[in-house]
């Protein structure tokens, strides 16, 4: 799974300017880390945790034209891949990855434009619920999330 994904979403509220702060058009660097996994994850999927933090660990270049406005639905991937956006704060959202054809949540993300050329995310991805997904259902995995910040930088 690549770390667009969580960036993609459908929008409910109109986005508005976030508190003058306007994102800057160009190119974008996503920097994603697996920043650690809750203490609710049994030893025994180490492994698979593993994998997970290689997936997600990755950097990546994005032309973006926000037209003036900061809304997570301009970042990359915005295909309808799941992720339901709420505005929050001027310049915060909250999203809700829950693809319908899975039927399940998948992650909790928080995103907000910091600077004319920062963005900061936080993602909570629930383990069981993605590995279930992927057809790779084990049980005791309920409470075991996993922790991503993702940071977006303007400029070359």
């Amino acid at each position: 799974m690549r770390h667009f994904l969580i960036a993609t979403a459908l929008i409910l509220p109109s986005p508005v300017l976030a508190q003058g702060i306007v994102p800057q058009d160009g190119t974008w660097t996503s920097t994603a880390e697996v920043t650690g996994f809750s203490d609710a994850c049994p030893d025994e999927i180490q492994p698979i945790l593993d994998q997970m933090s290689a997936a997600f660990d990755q950097t990546e270049e994005h032309q973006i034209v926000w037209d003036g406005t900061f809304d997570p639905n301009t970042l990359p991937g915005n295909s309808g891949d799941g992720i339901v956006w709420t505005q929050v704060t001027d310049t915060d959202w909250t999203g809700l990855l829950a693809p319908a054809e899975m039927g399940t949540t998948l992650a909790d993300v928080t995103m907000g434009i910091r600077g004319p050329d920062r963005i900061e995310s936080e993602i909570e991805m629930y383990v069981g619920a993605l590995l279930a997904a992927r057809g790779m259902a084990l049980s005791g995995l309920d409470d075991c999330t996993a922790r991503i910040a993702m940071n977006w930088t303007a400029g070359d």
